[in-house]
């Protein structure tokens, strides 16, 4: 039952407020930016955007004129983040999942979703989000569609209809774009479909 209940708890500004200071996370700033590793955020560092990194992150969401058309790319700019921390932090090589690679530059789903929520929270500060707010990460239970272990995912919200997405980086290698998915389909065990049957 008590699973249930956090499953069904309404994620809001101040449910993202309590994950953040339970982590003892930072707000995030293009000089400042910290980044989780080696599996629950066991590693912290910091790292900055250069100039170039931030034109980069502005041309993706450039025409950004719908919220379908926003969350393509968040999805890419997930992945541009994971390639700026991945050089400047030792991640660069993490490949998807939690076990398919050991080692302190690999991440599993806590780190994957910690740095990603900073990221969603980097987008906001900088006003690349306009059909979306950052909301705190989300997870799913082995008996209630998370296989074998329980996952994490970062989350946000679209403005208009409520509905949550889920913005999970955890699928795939260091760099590549996240995947973005209604947040109930992803409660329901939800991969990516050219990942099924592949070890993760």
């Amino acid at each position: 039952m008590l699973i249930l209940t956090a499953c069904a708890a309404p994620n809001g500004p101040r449910a993202l407020r309590s994950y953040m200071q339970t982590k003892e996370f930072s707000p995030p700033r293009p000089d400042r930016i910290e980044h989780c590793r080696a599996y629950g955020c066991a590693i912290h560092e910091n790292f900055a955007l250069s100039a170039a990194d931030r034109t980069a992150l502005d041309r993706i969401f450039a025409g950004n004129d719908s919220p379908a058309r926003e969350r393509e790319a968040v999805a890419r700019a997930v992945g541009l983040m994971e390639r700026i921390a991945g050089a400047k932090t030792g991640s660069a090589r993490d490949r998807r999942g939690t076990f398919v690679e050991t080692g302190p530059g690999q991440t599993d789903c806590a780190d994957e979703s910690a740095n990603t929520t900073l990221a969603l929270l980097l987008f906001q500060r900088e006003g690349w989000l306009k059909y979306h707010d950052p909301a705190a990460p989300e997870l799913r239970y082995p008996l209630f569609g998370g296989g074998w272990w329980v996952h994490e995912t970062a989350v946000m919200r679209e403005k208009k209809t409520g509905q949550f997405y889920a913005v999970d980086s955890w699928f795939r290698d260091n760099g590549r774009n996240a995947d973005i998915v209604p947040l109930a389909l992803w409660r329901d065990g939800w991969r990516p479909p050219d990942l099924k049957g592949v070890s993760l």
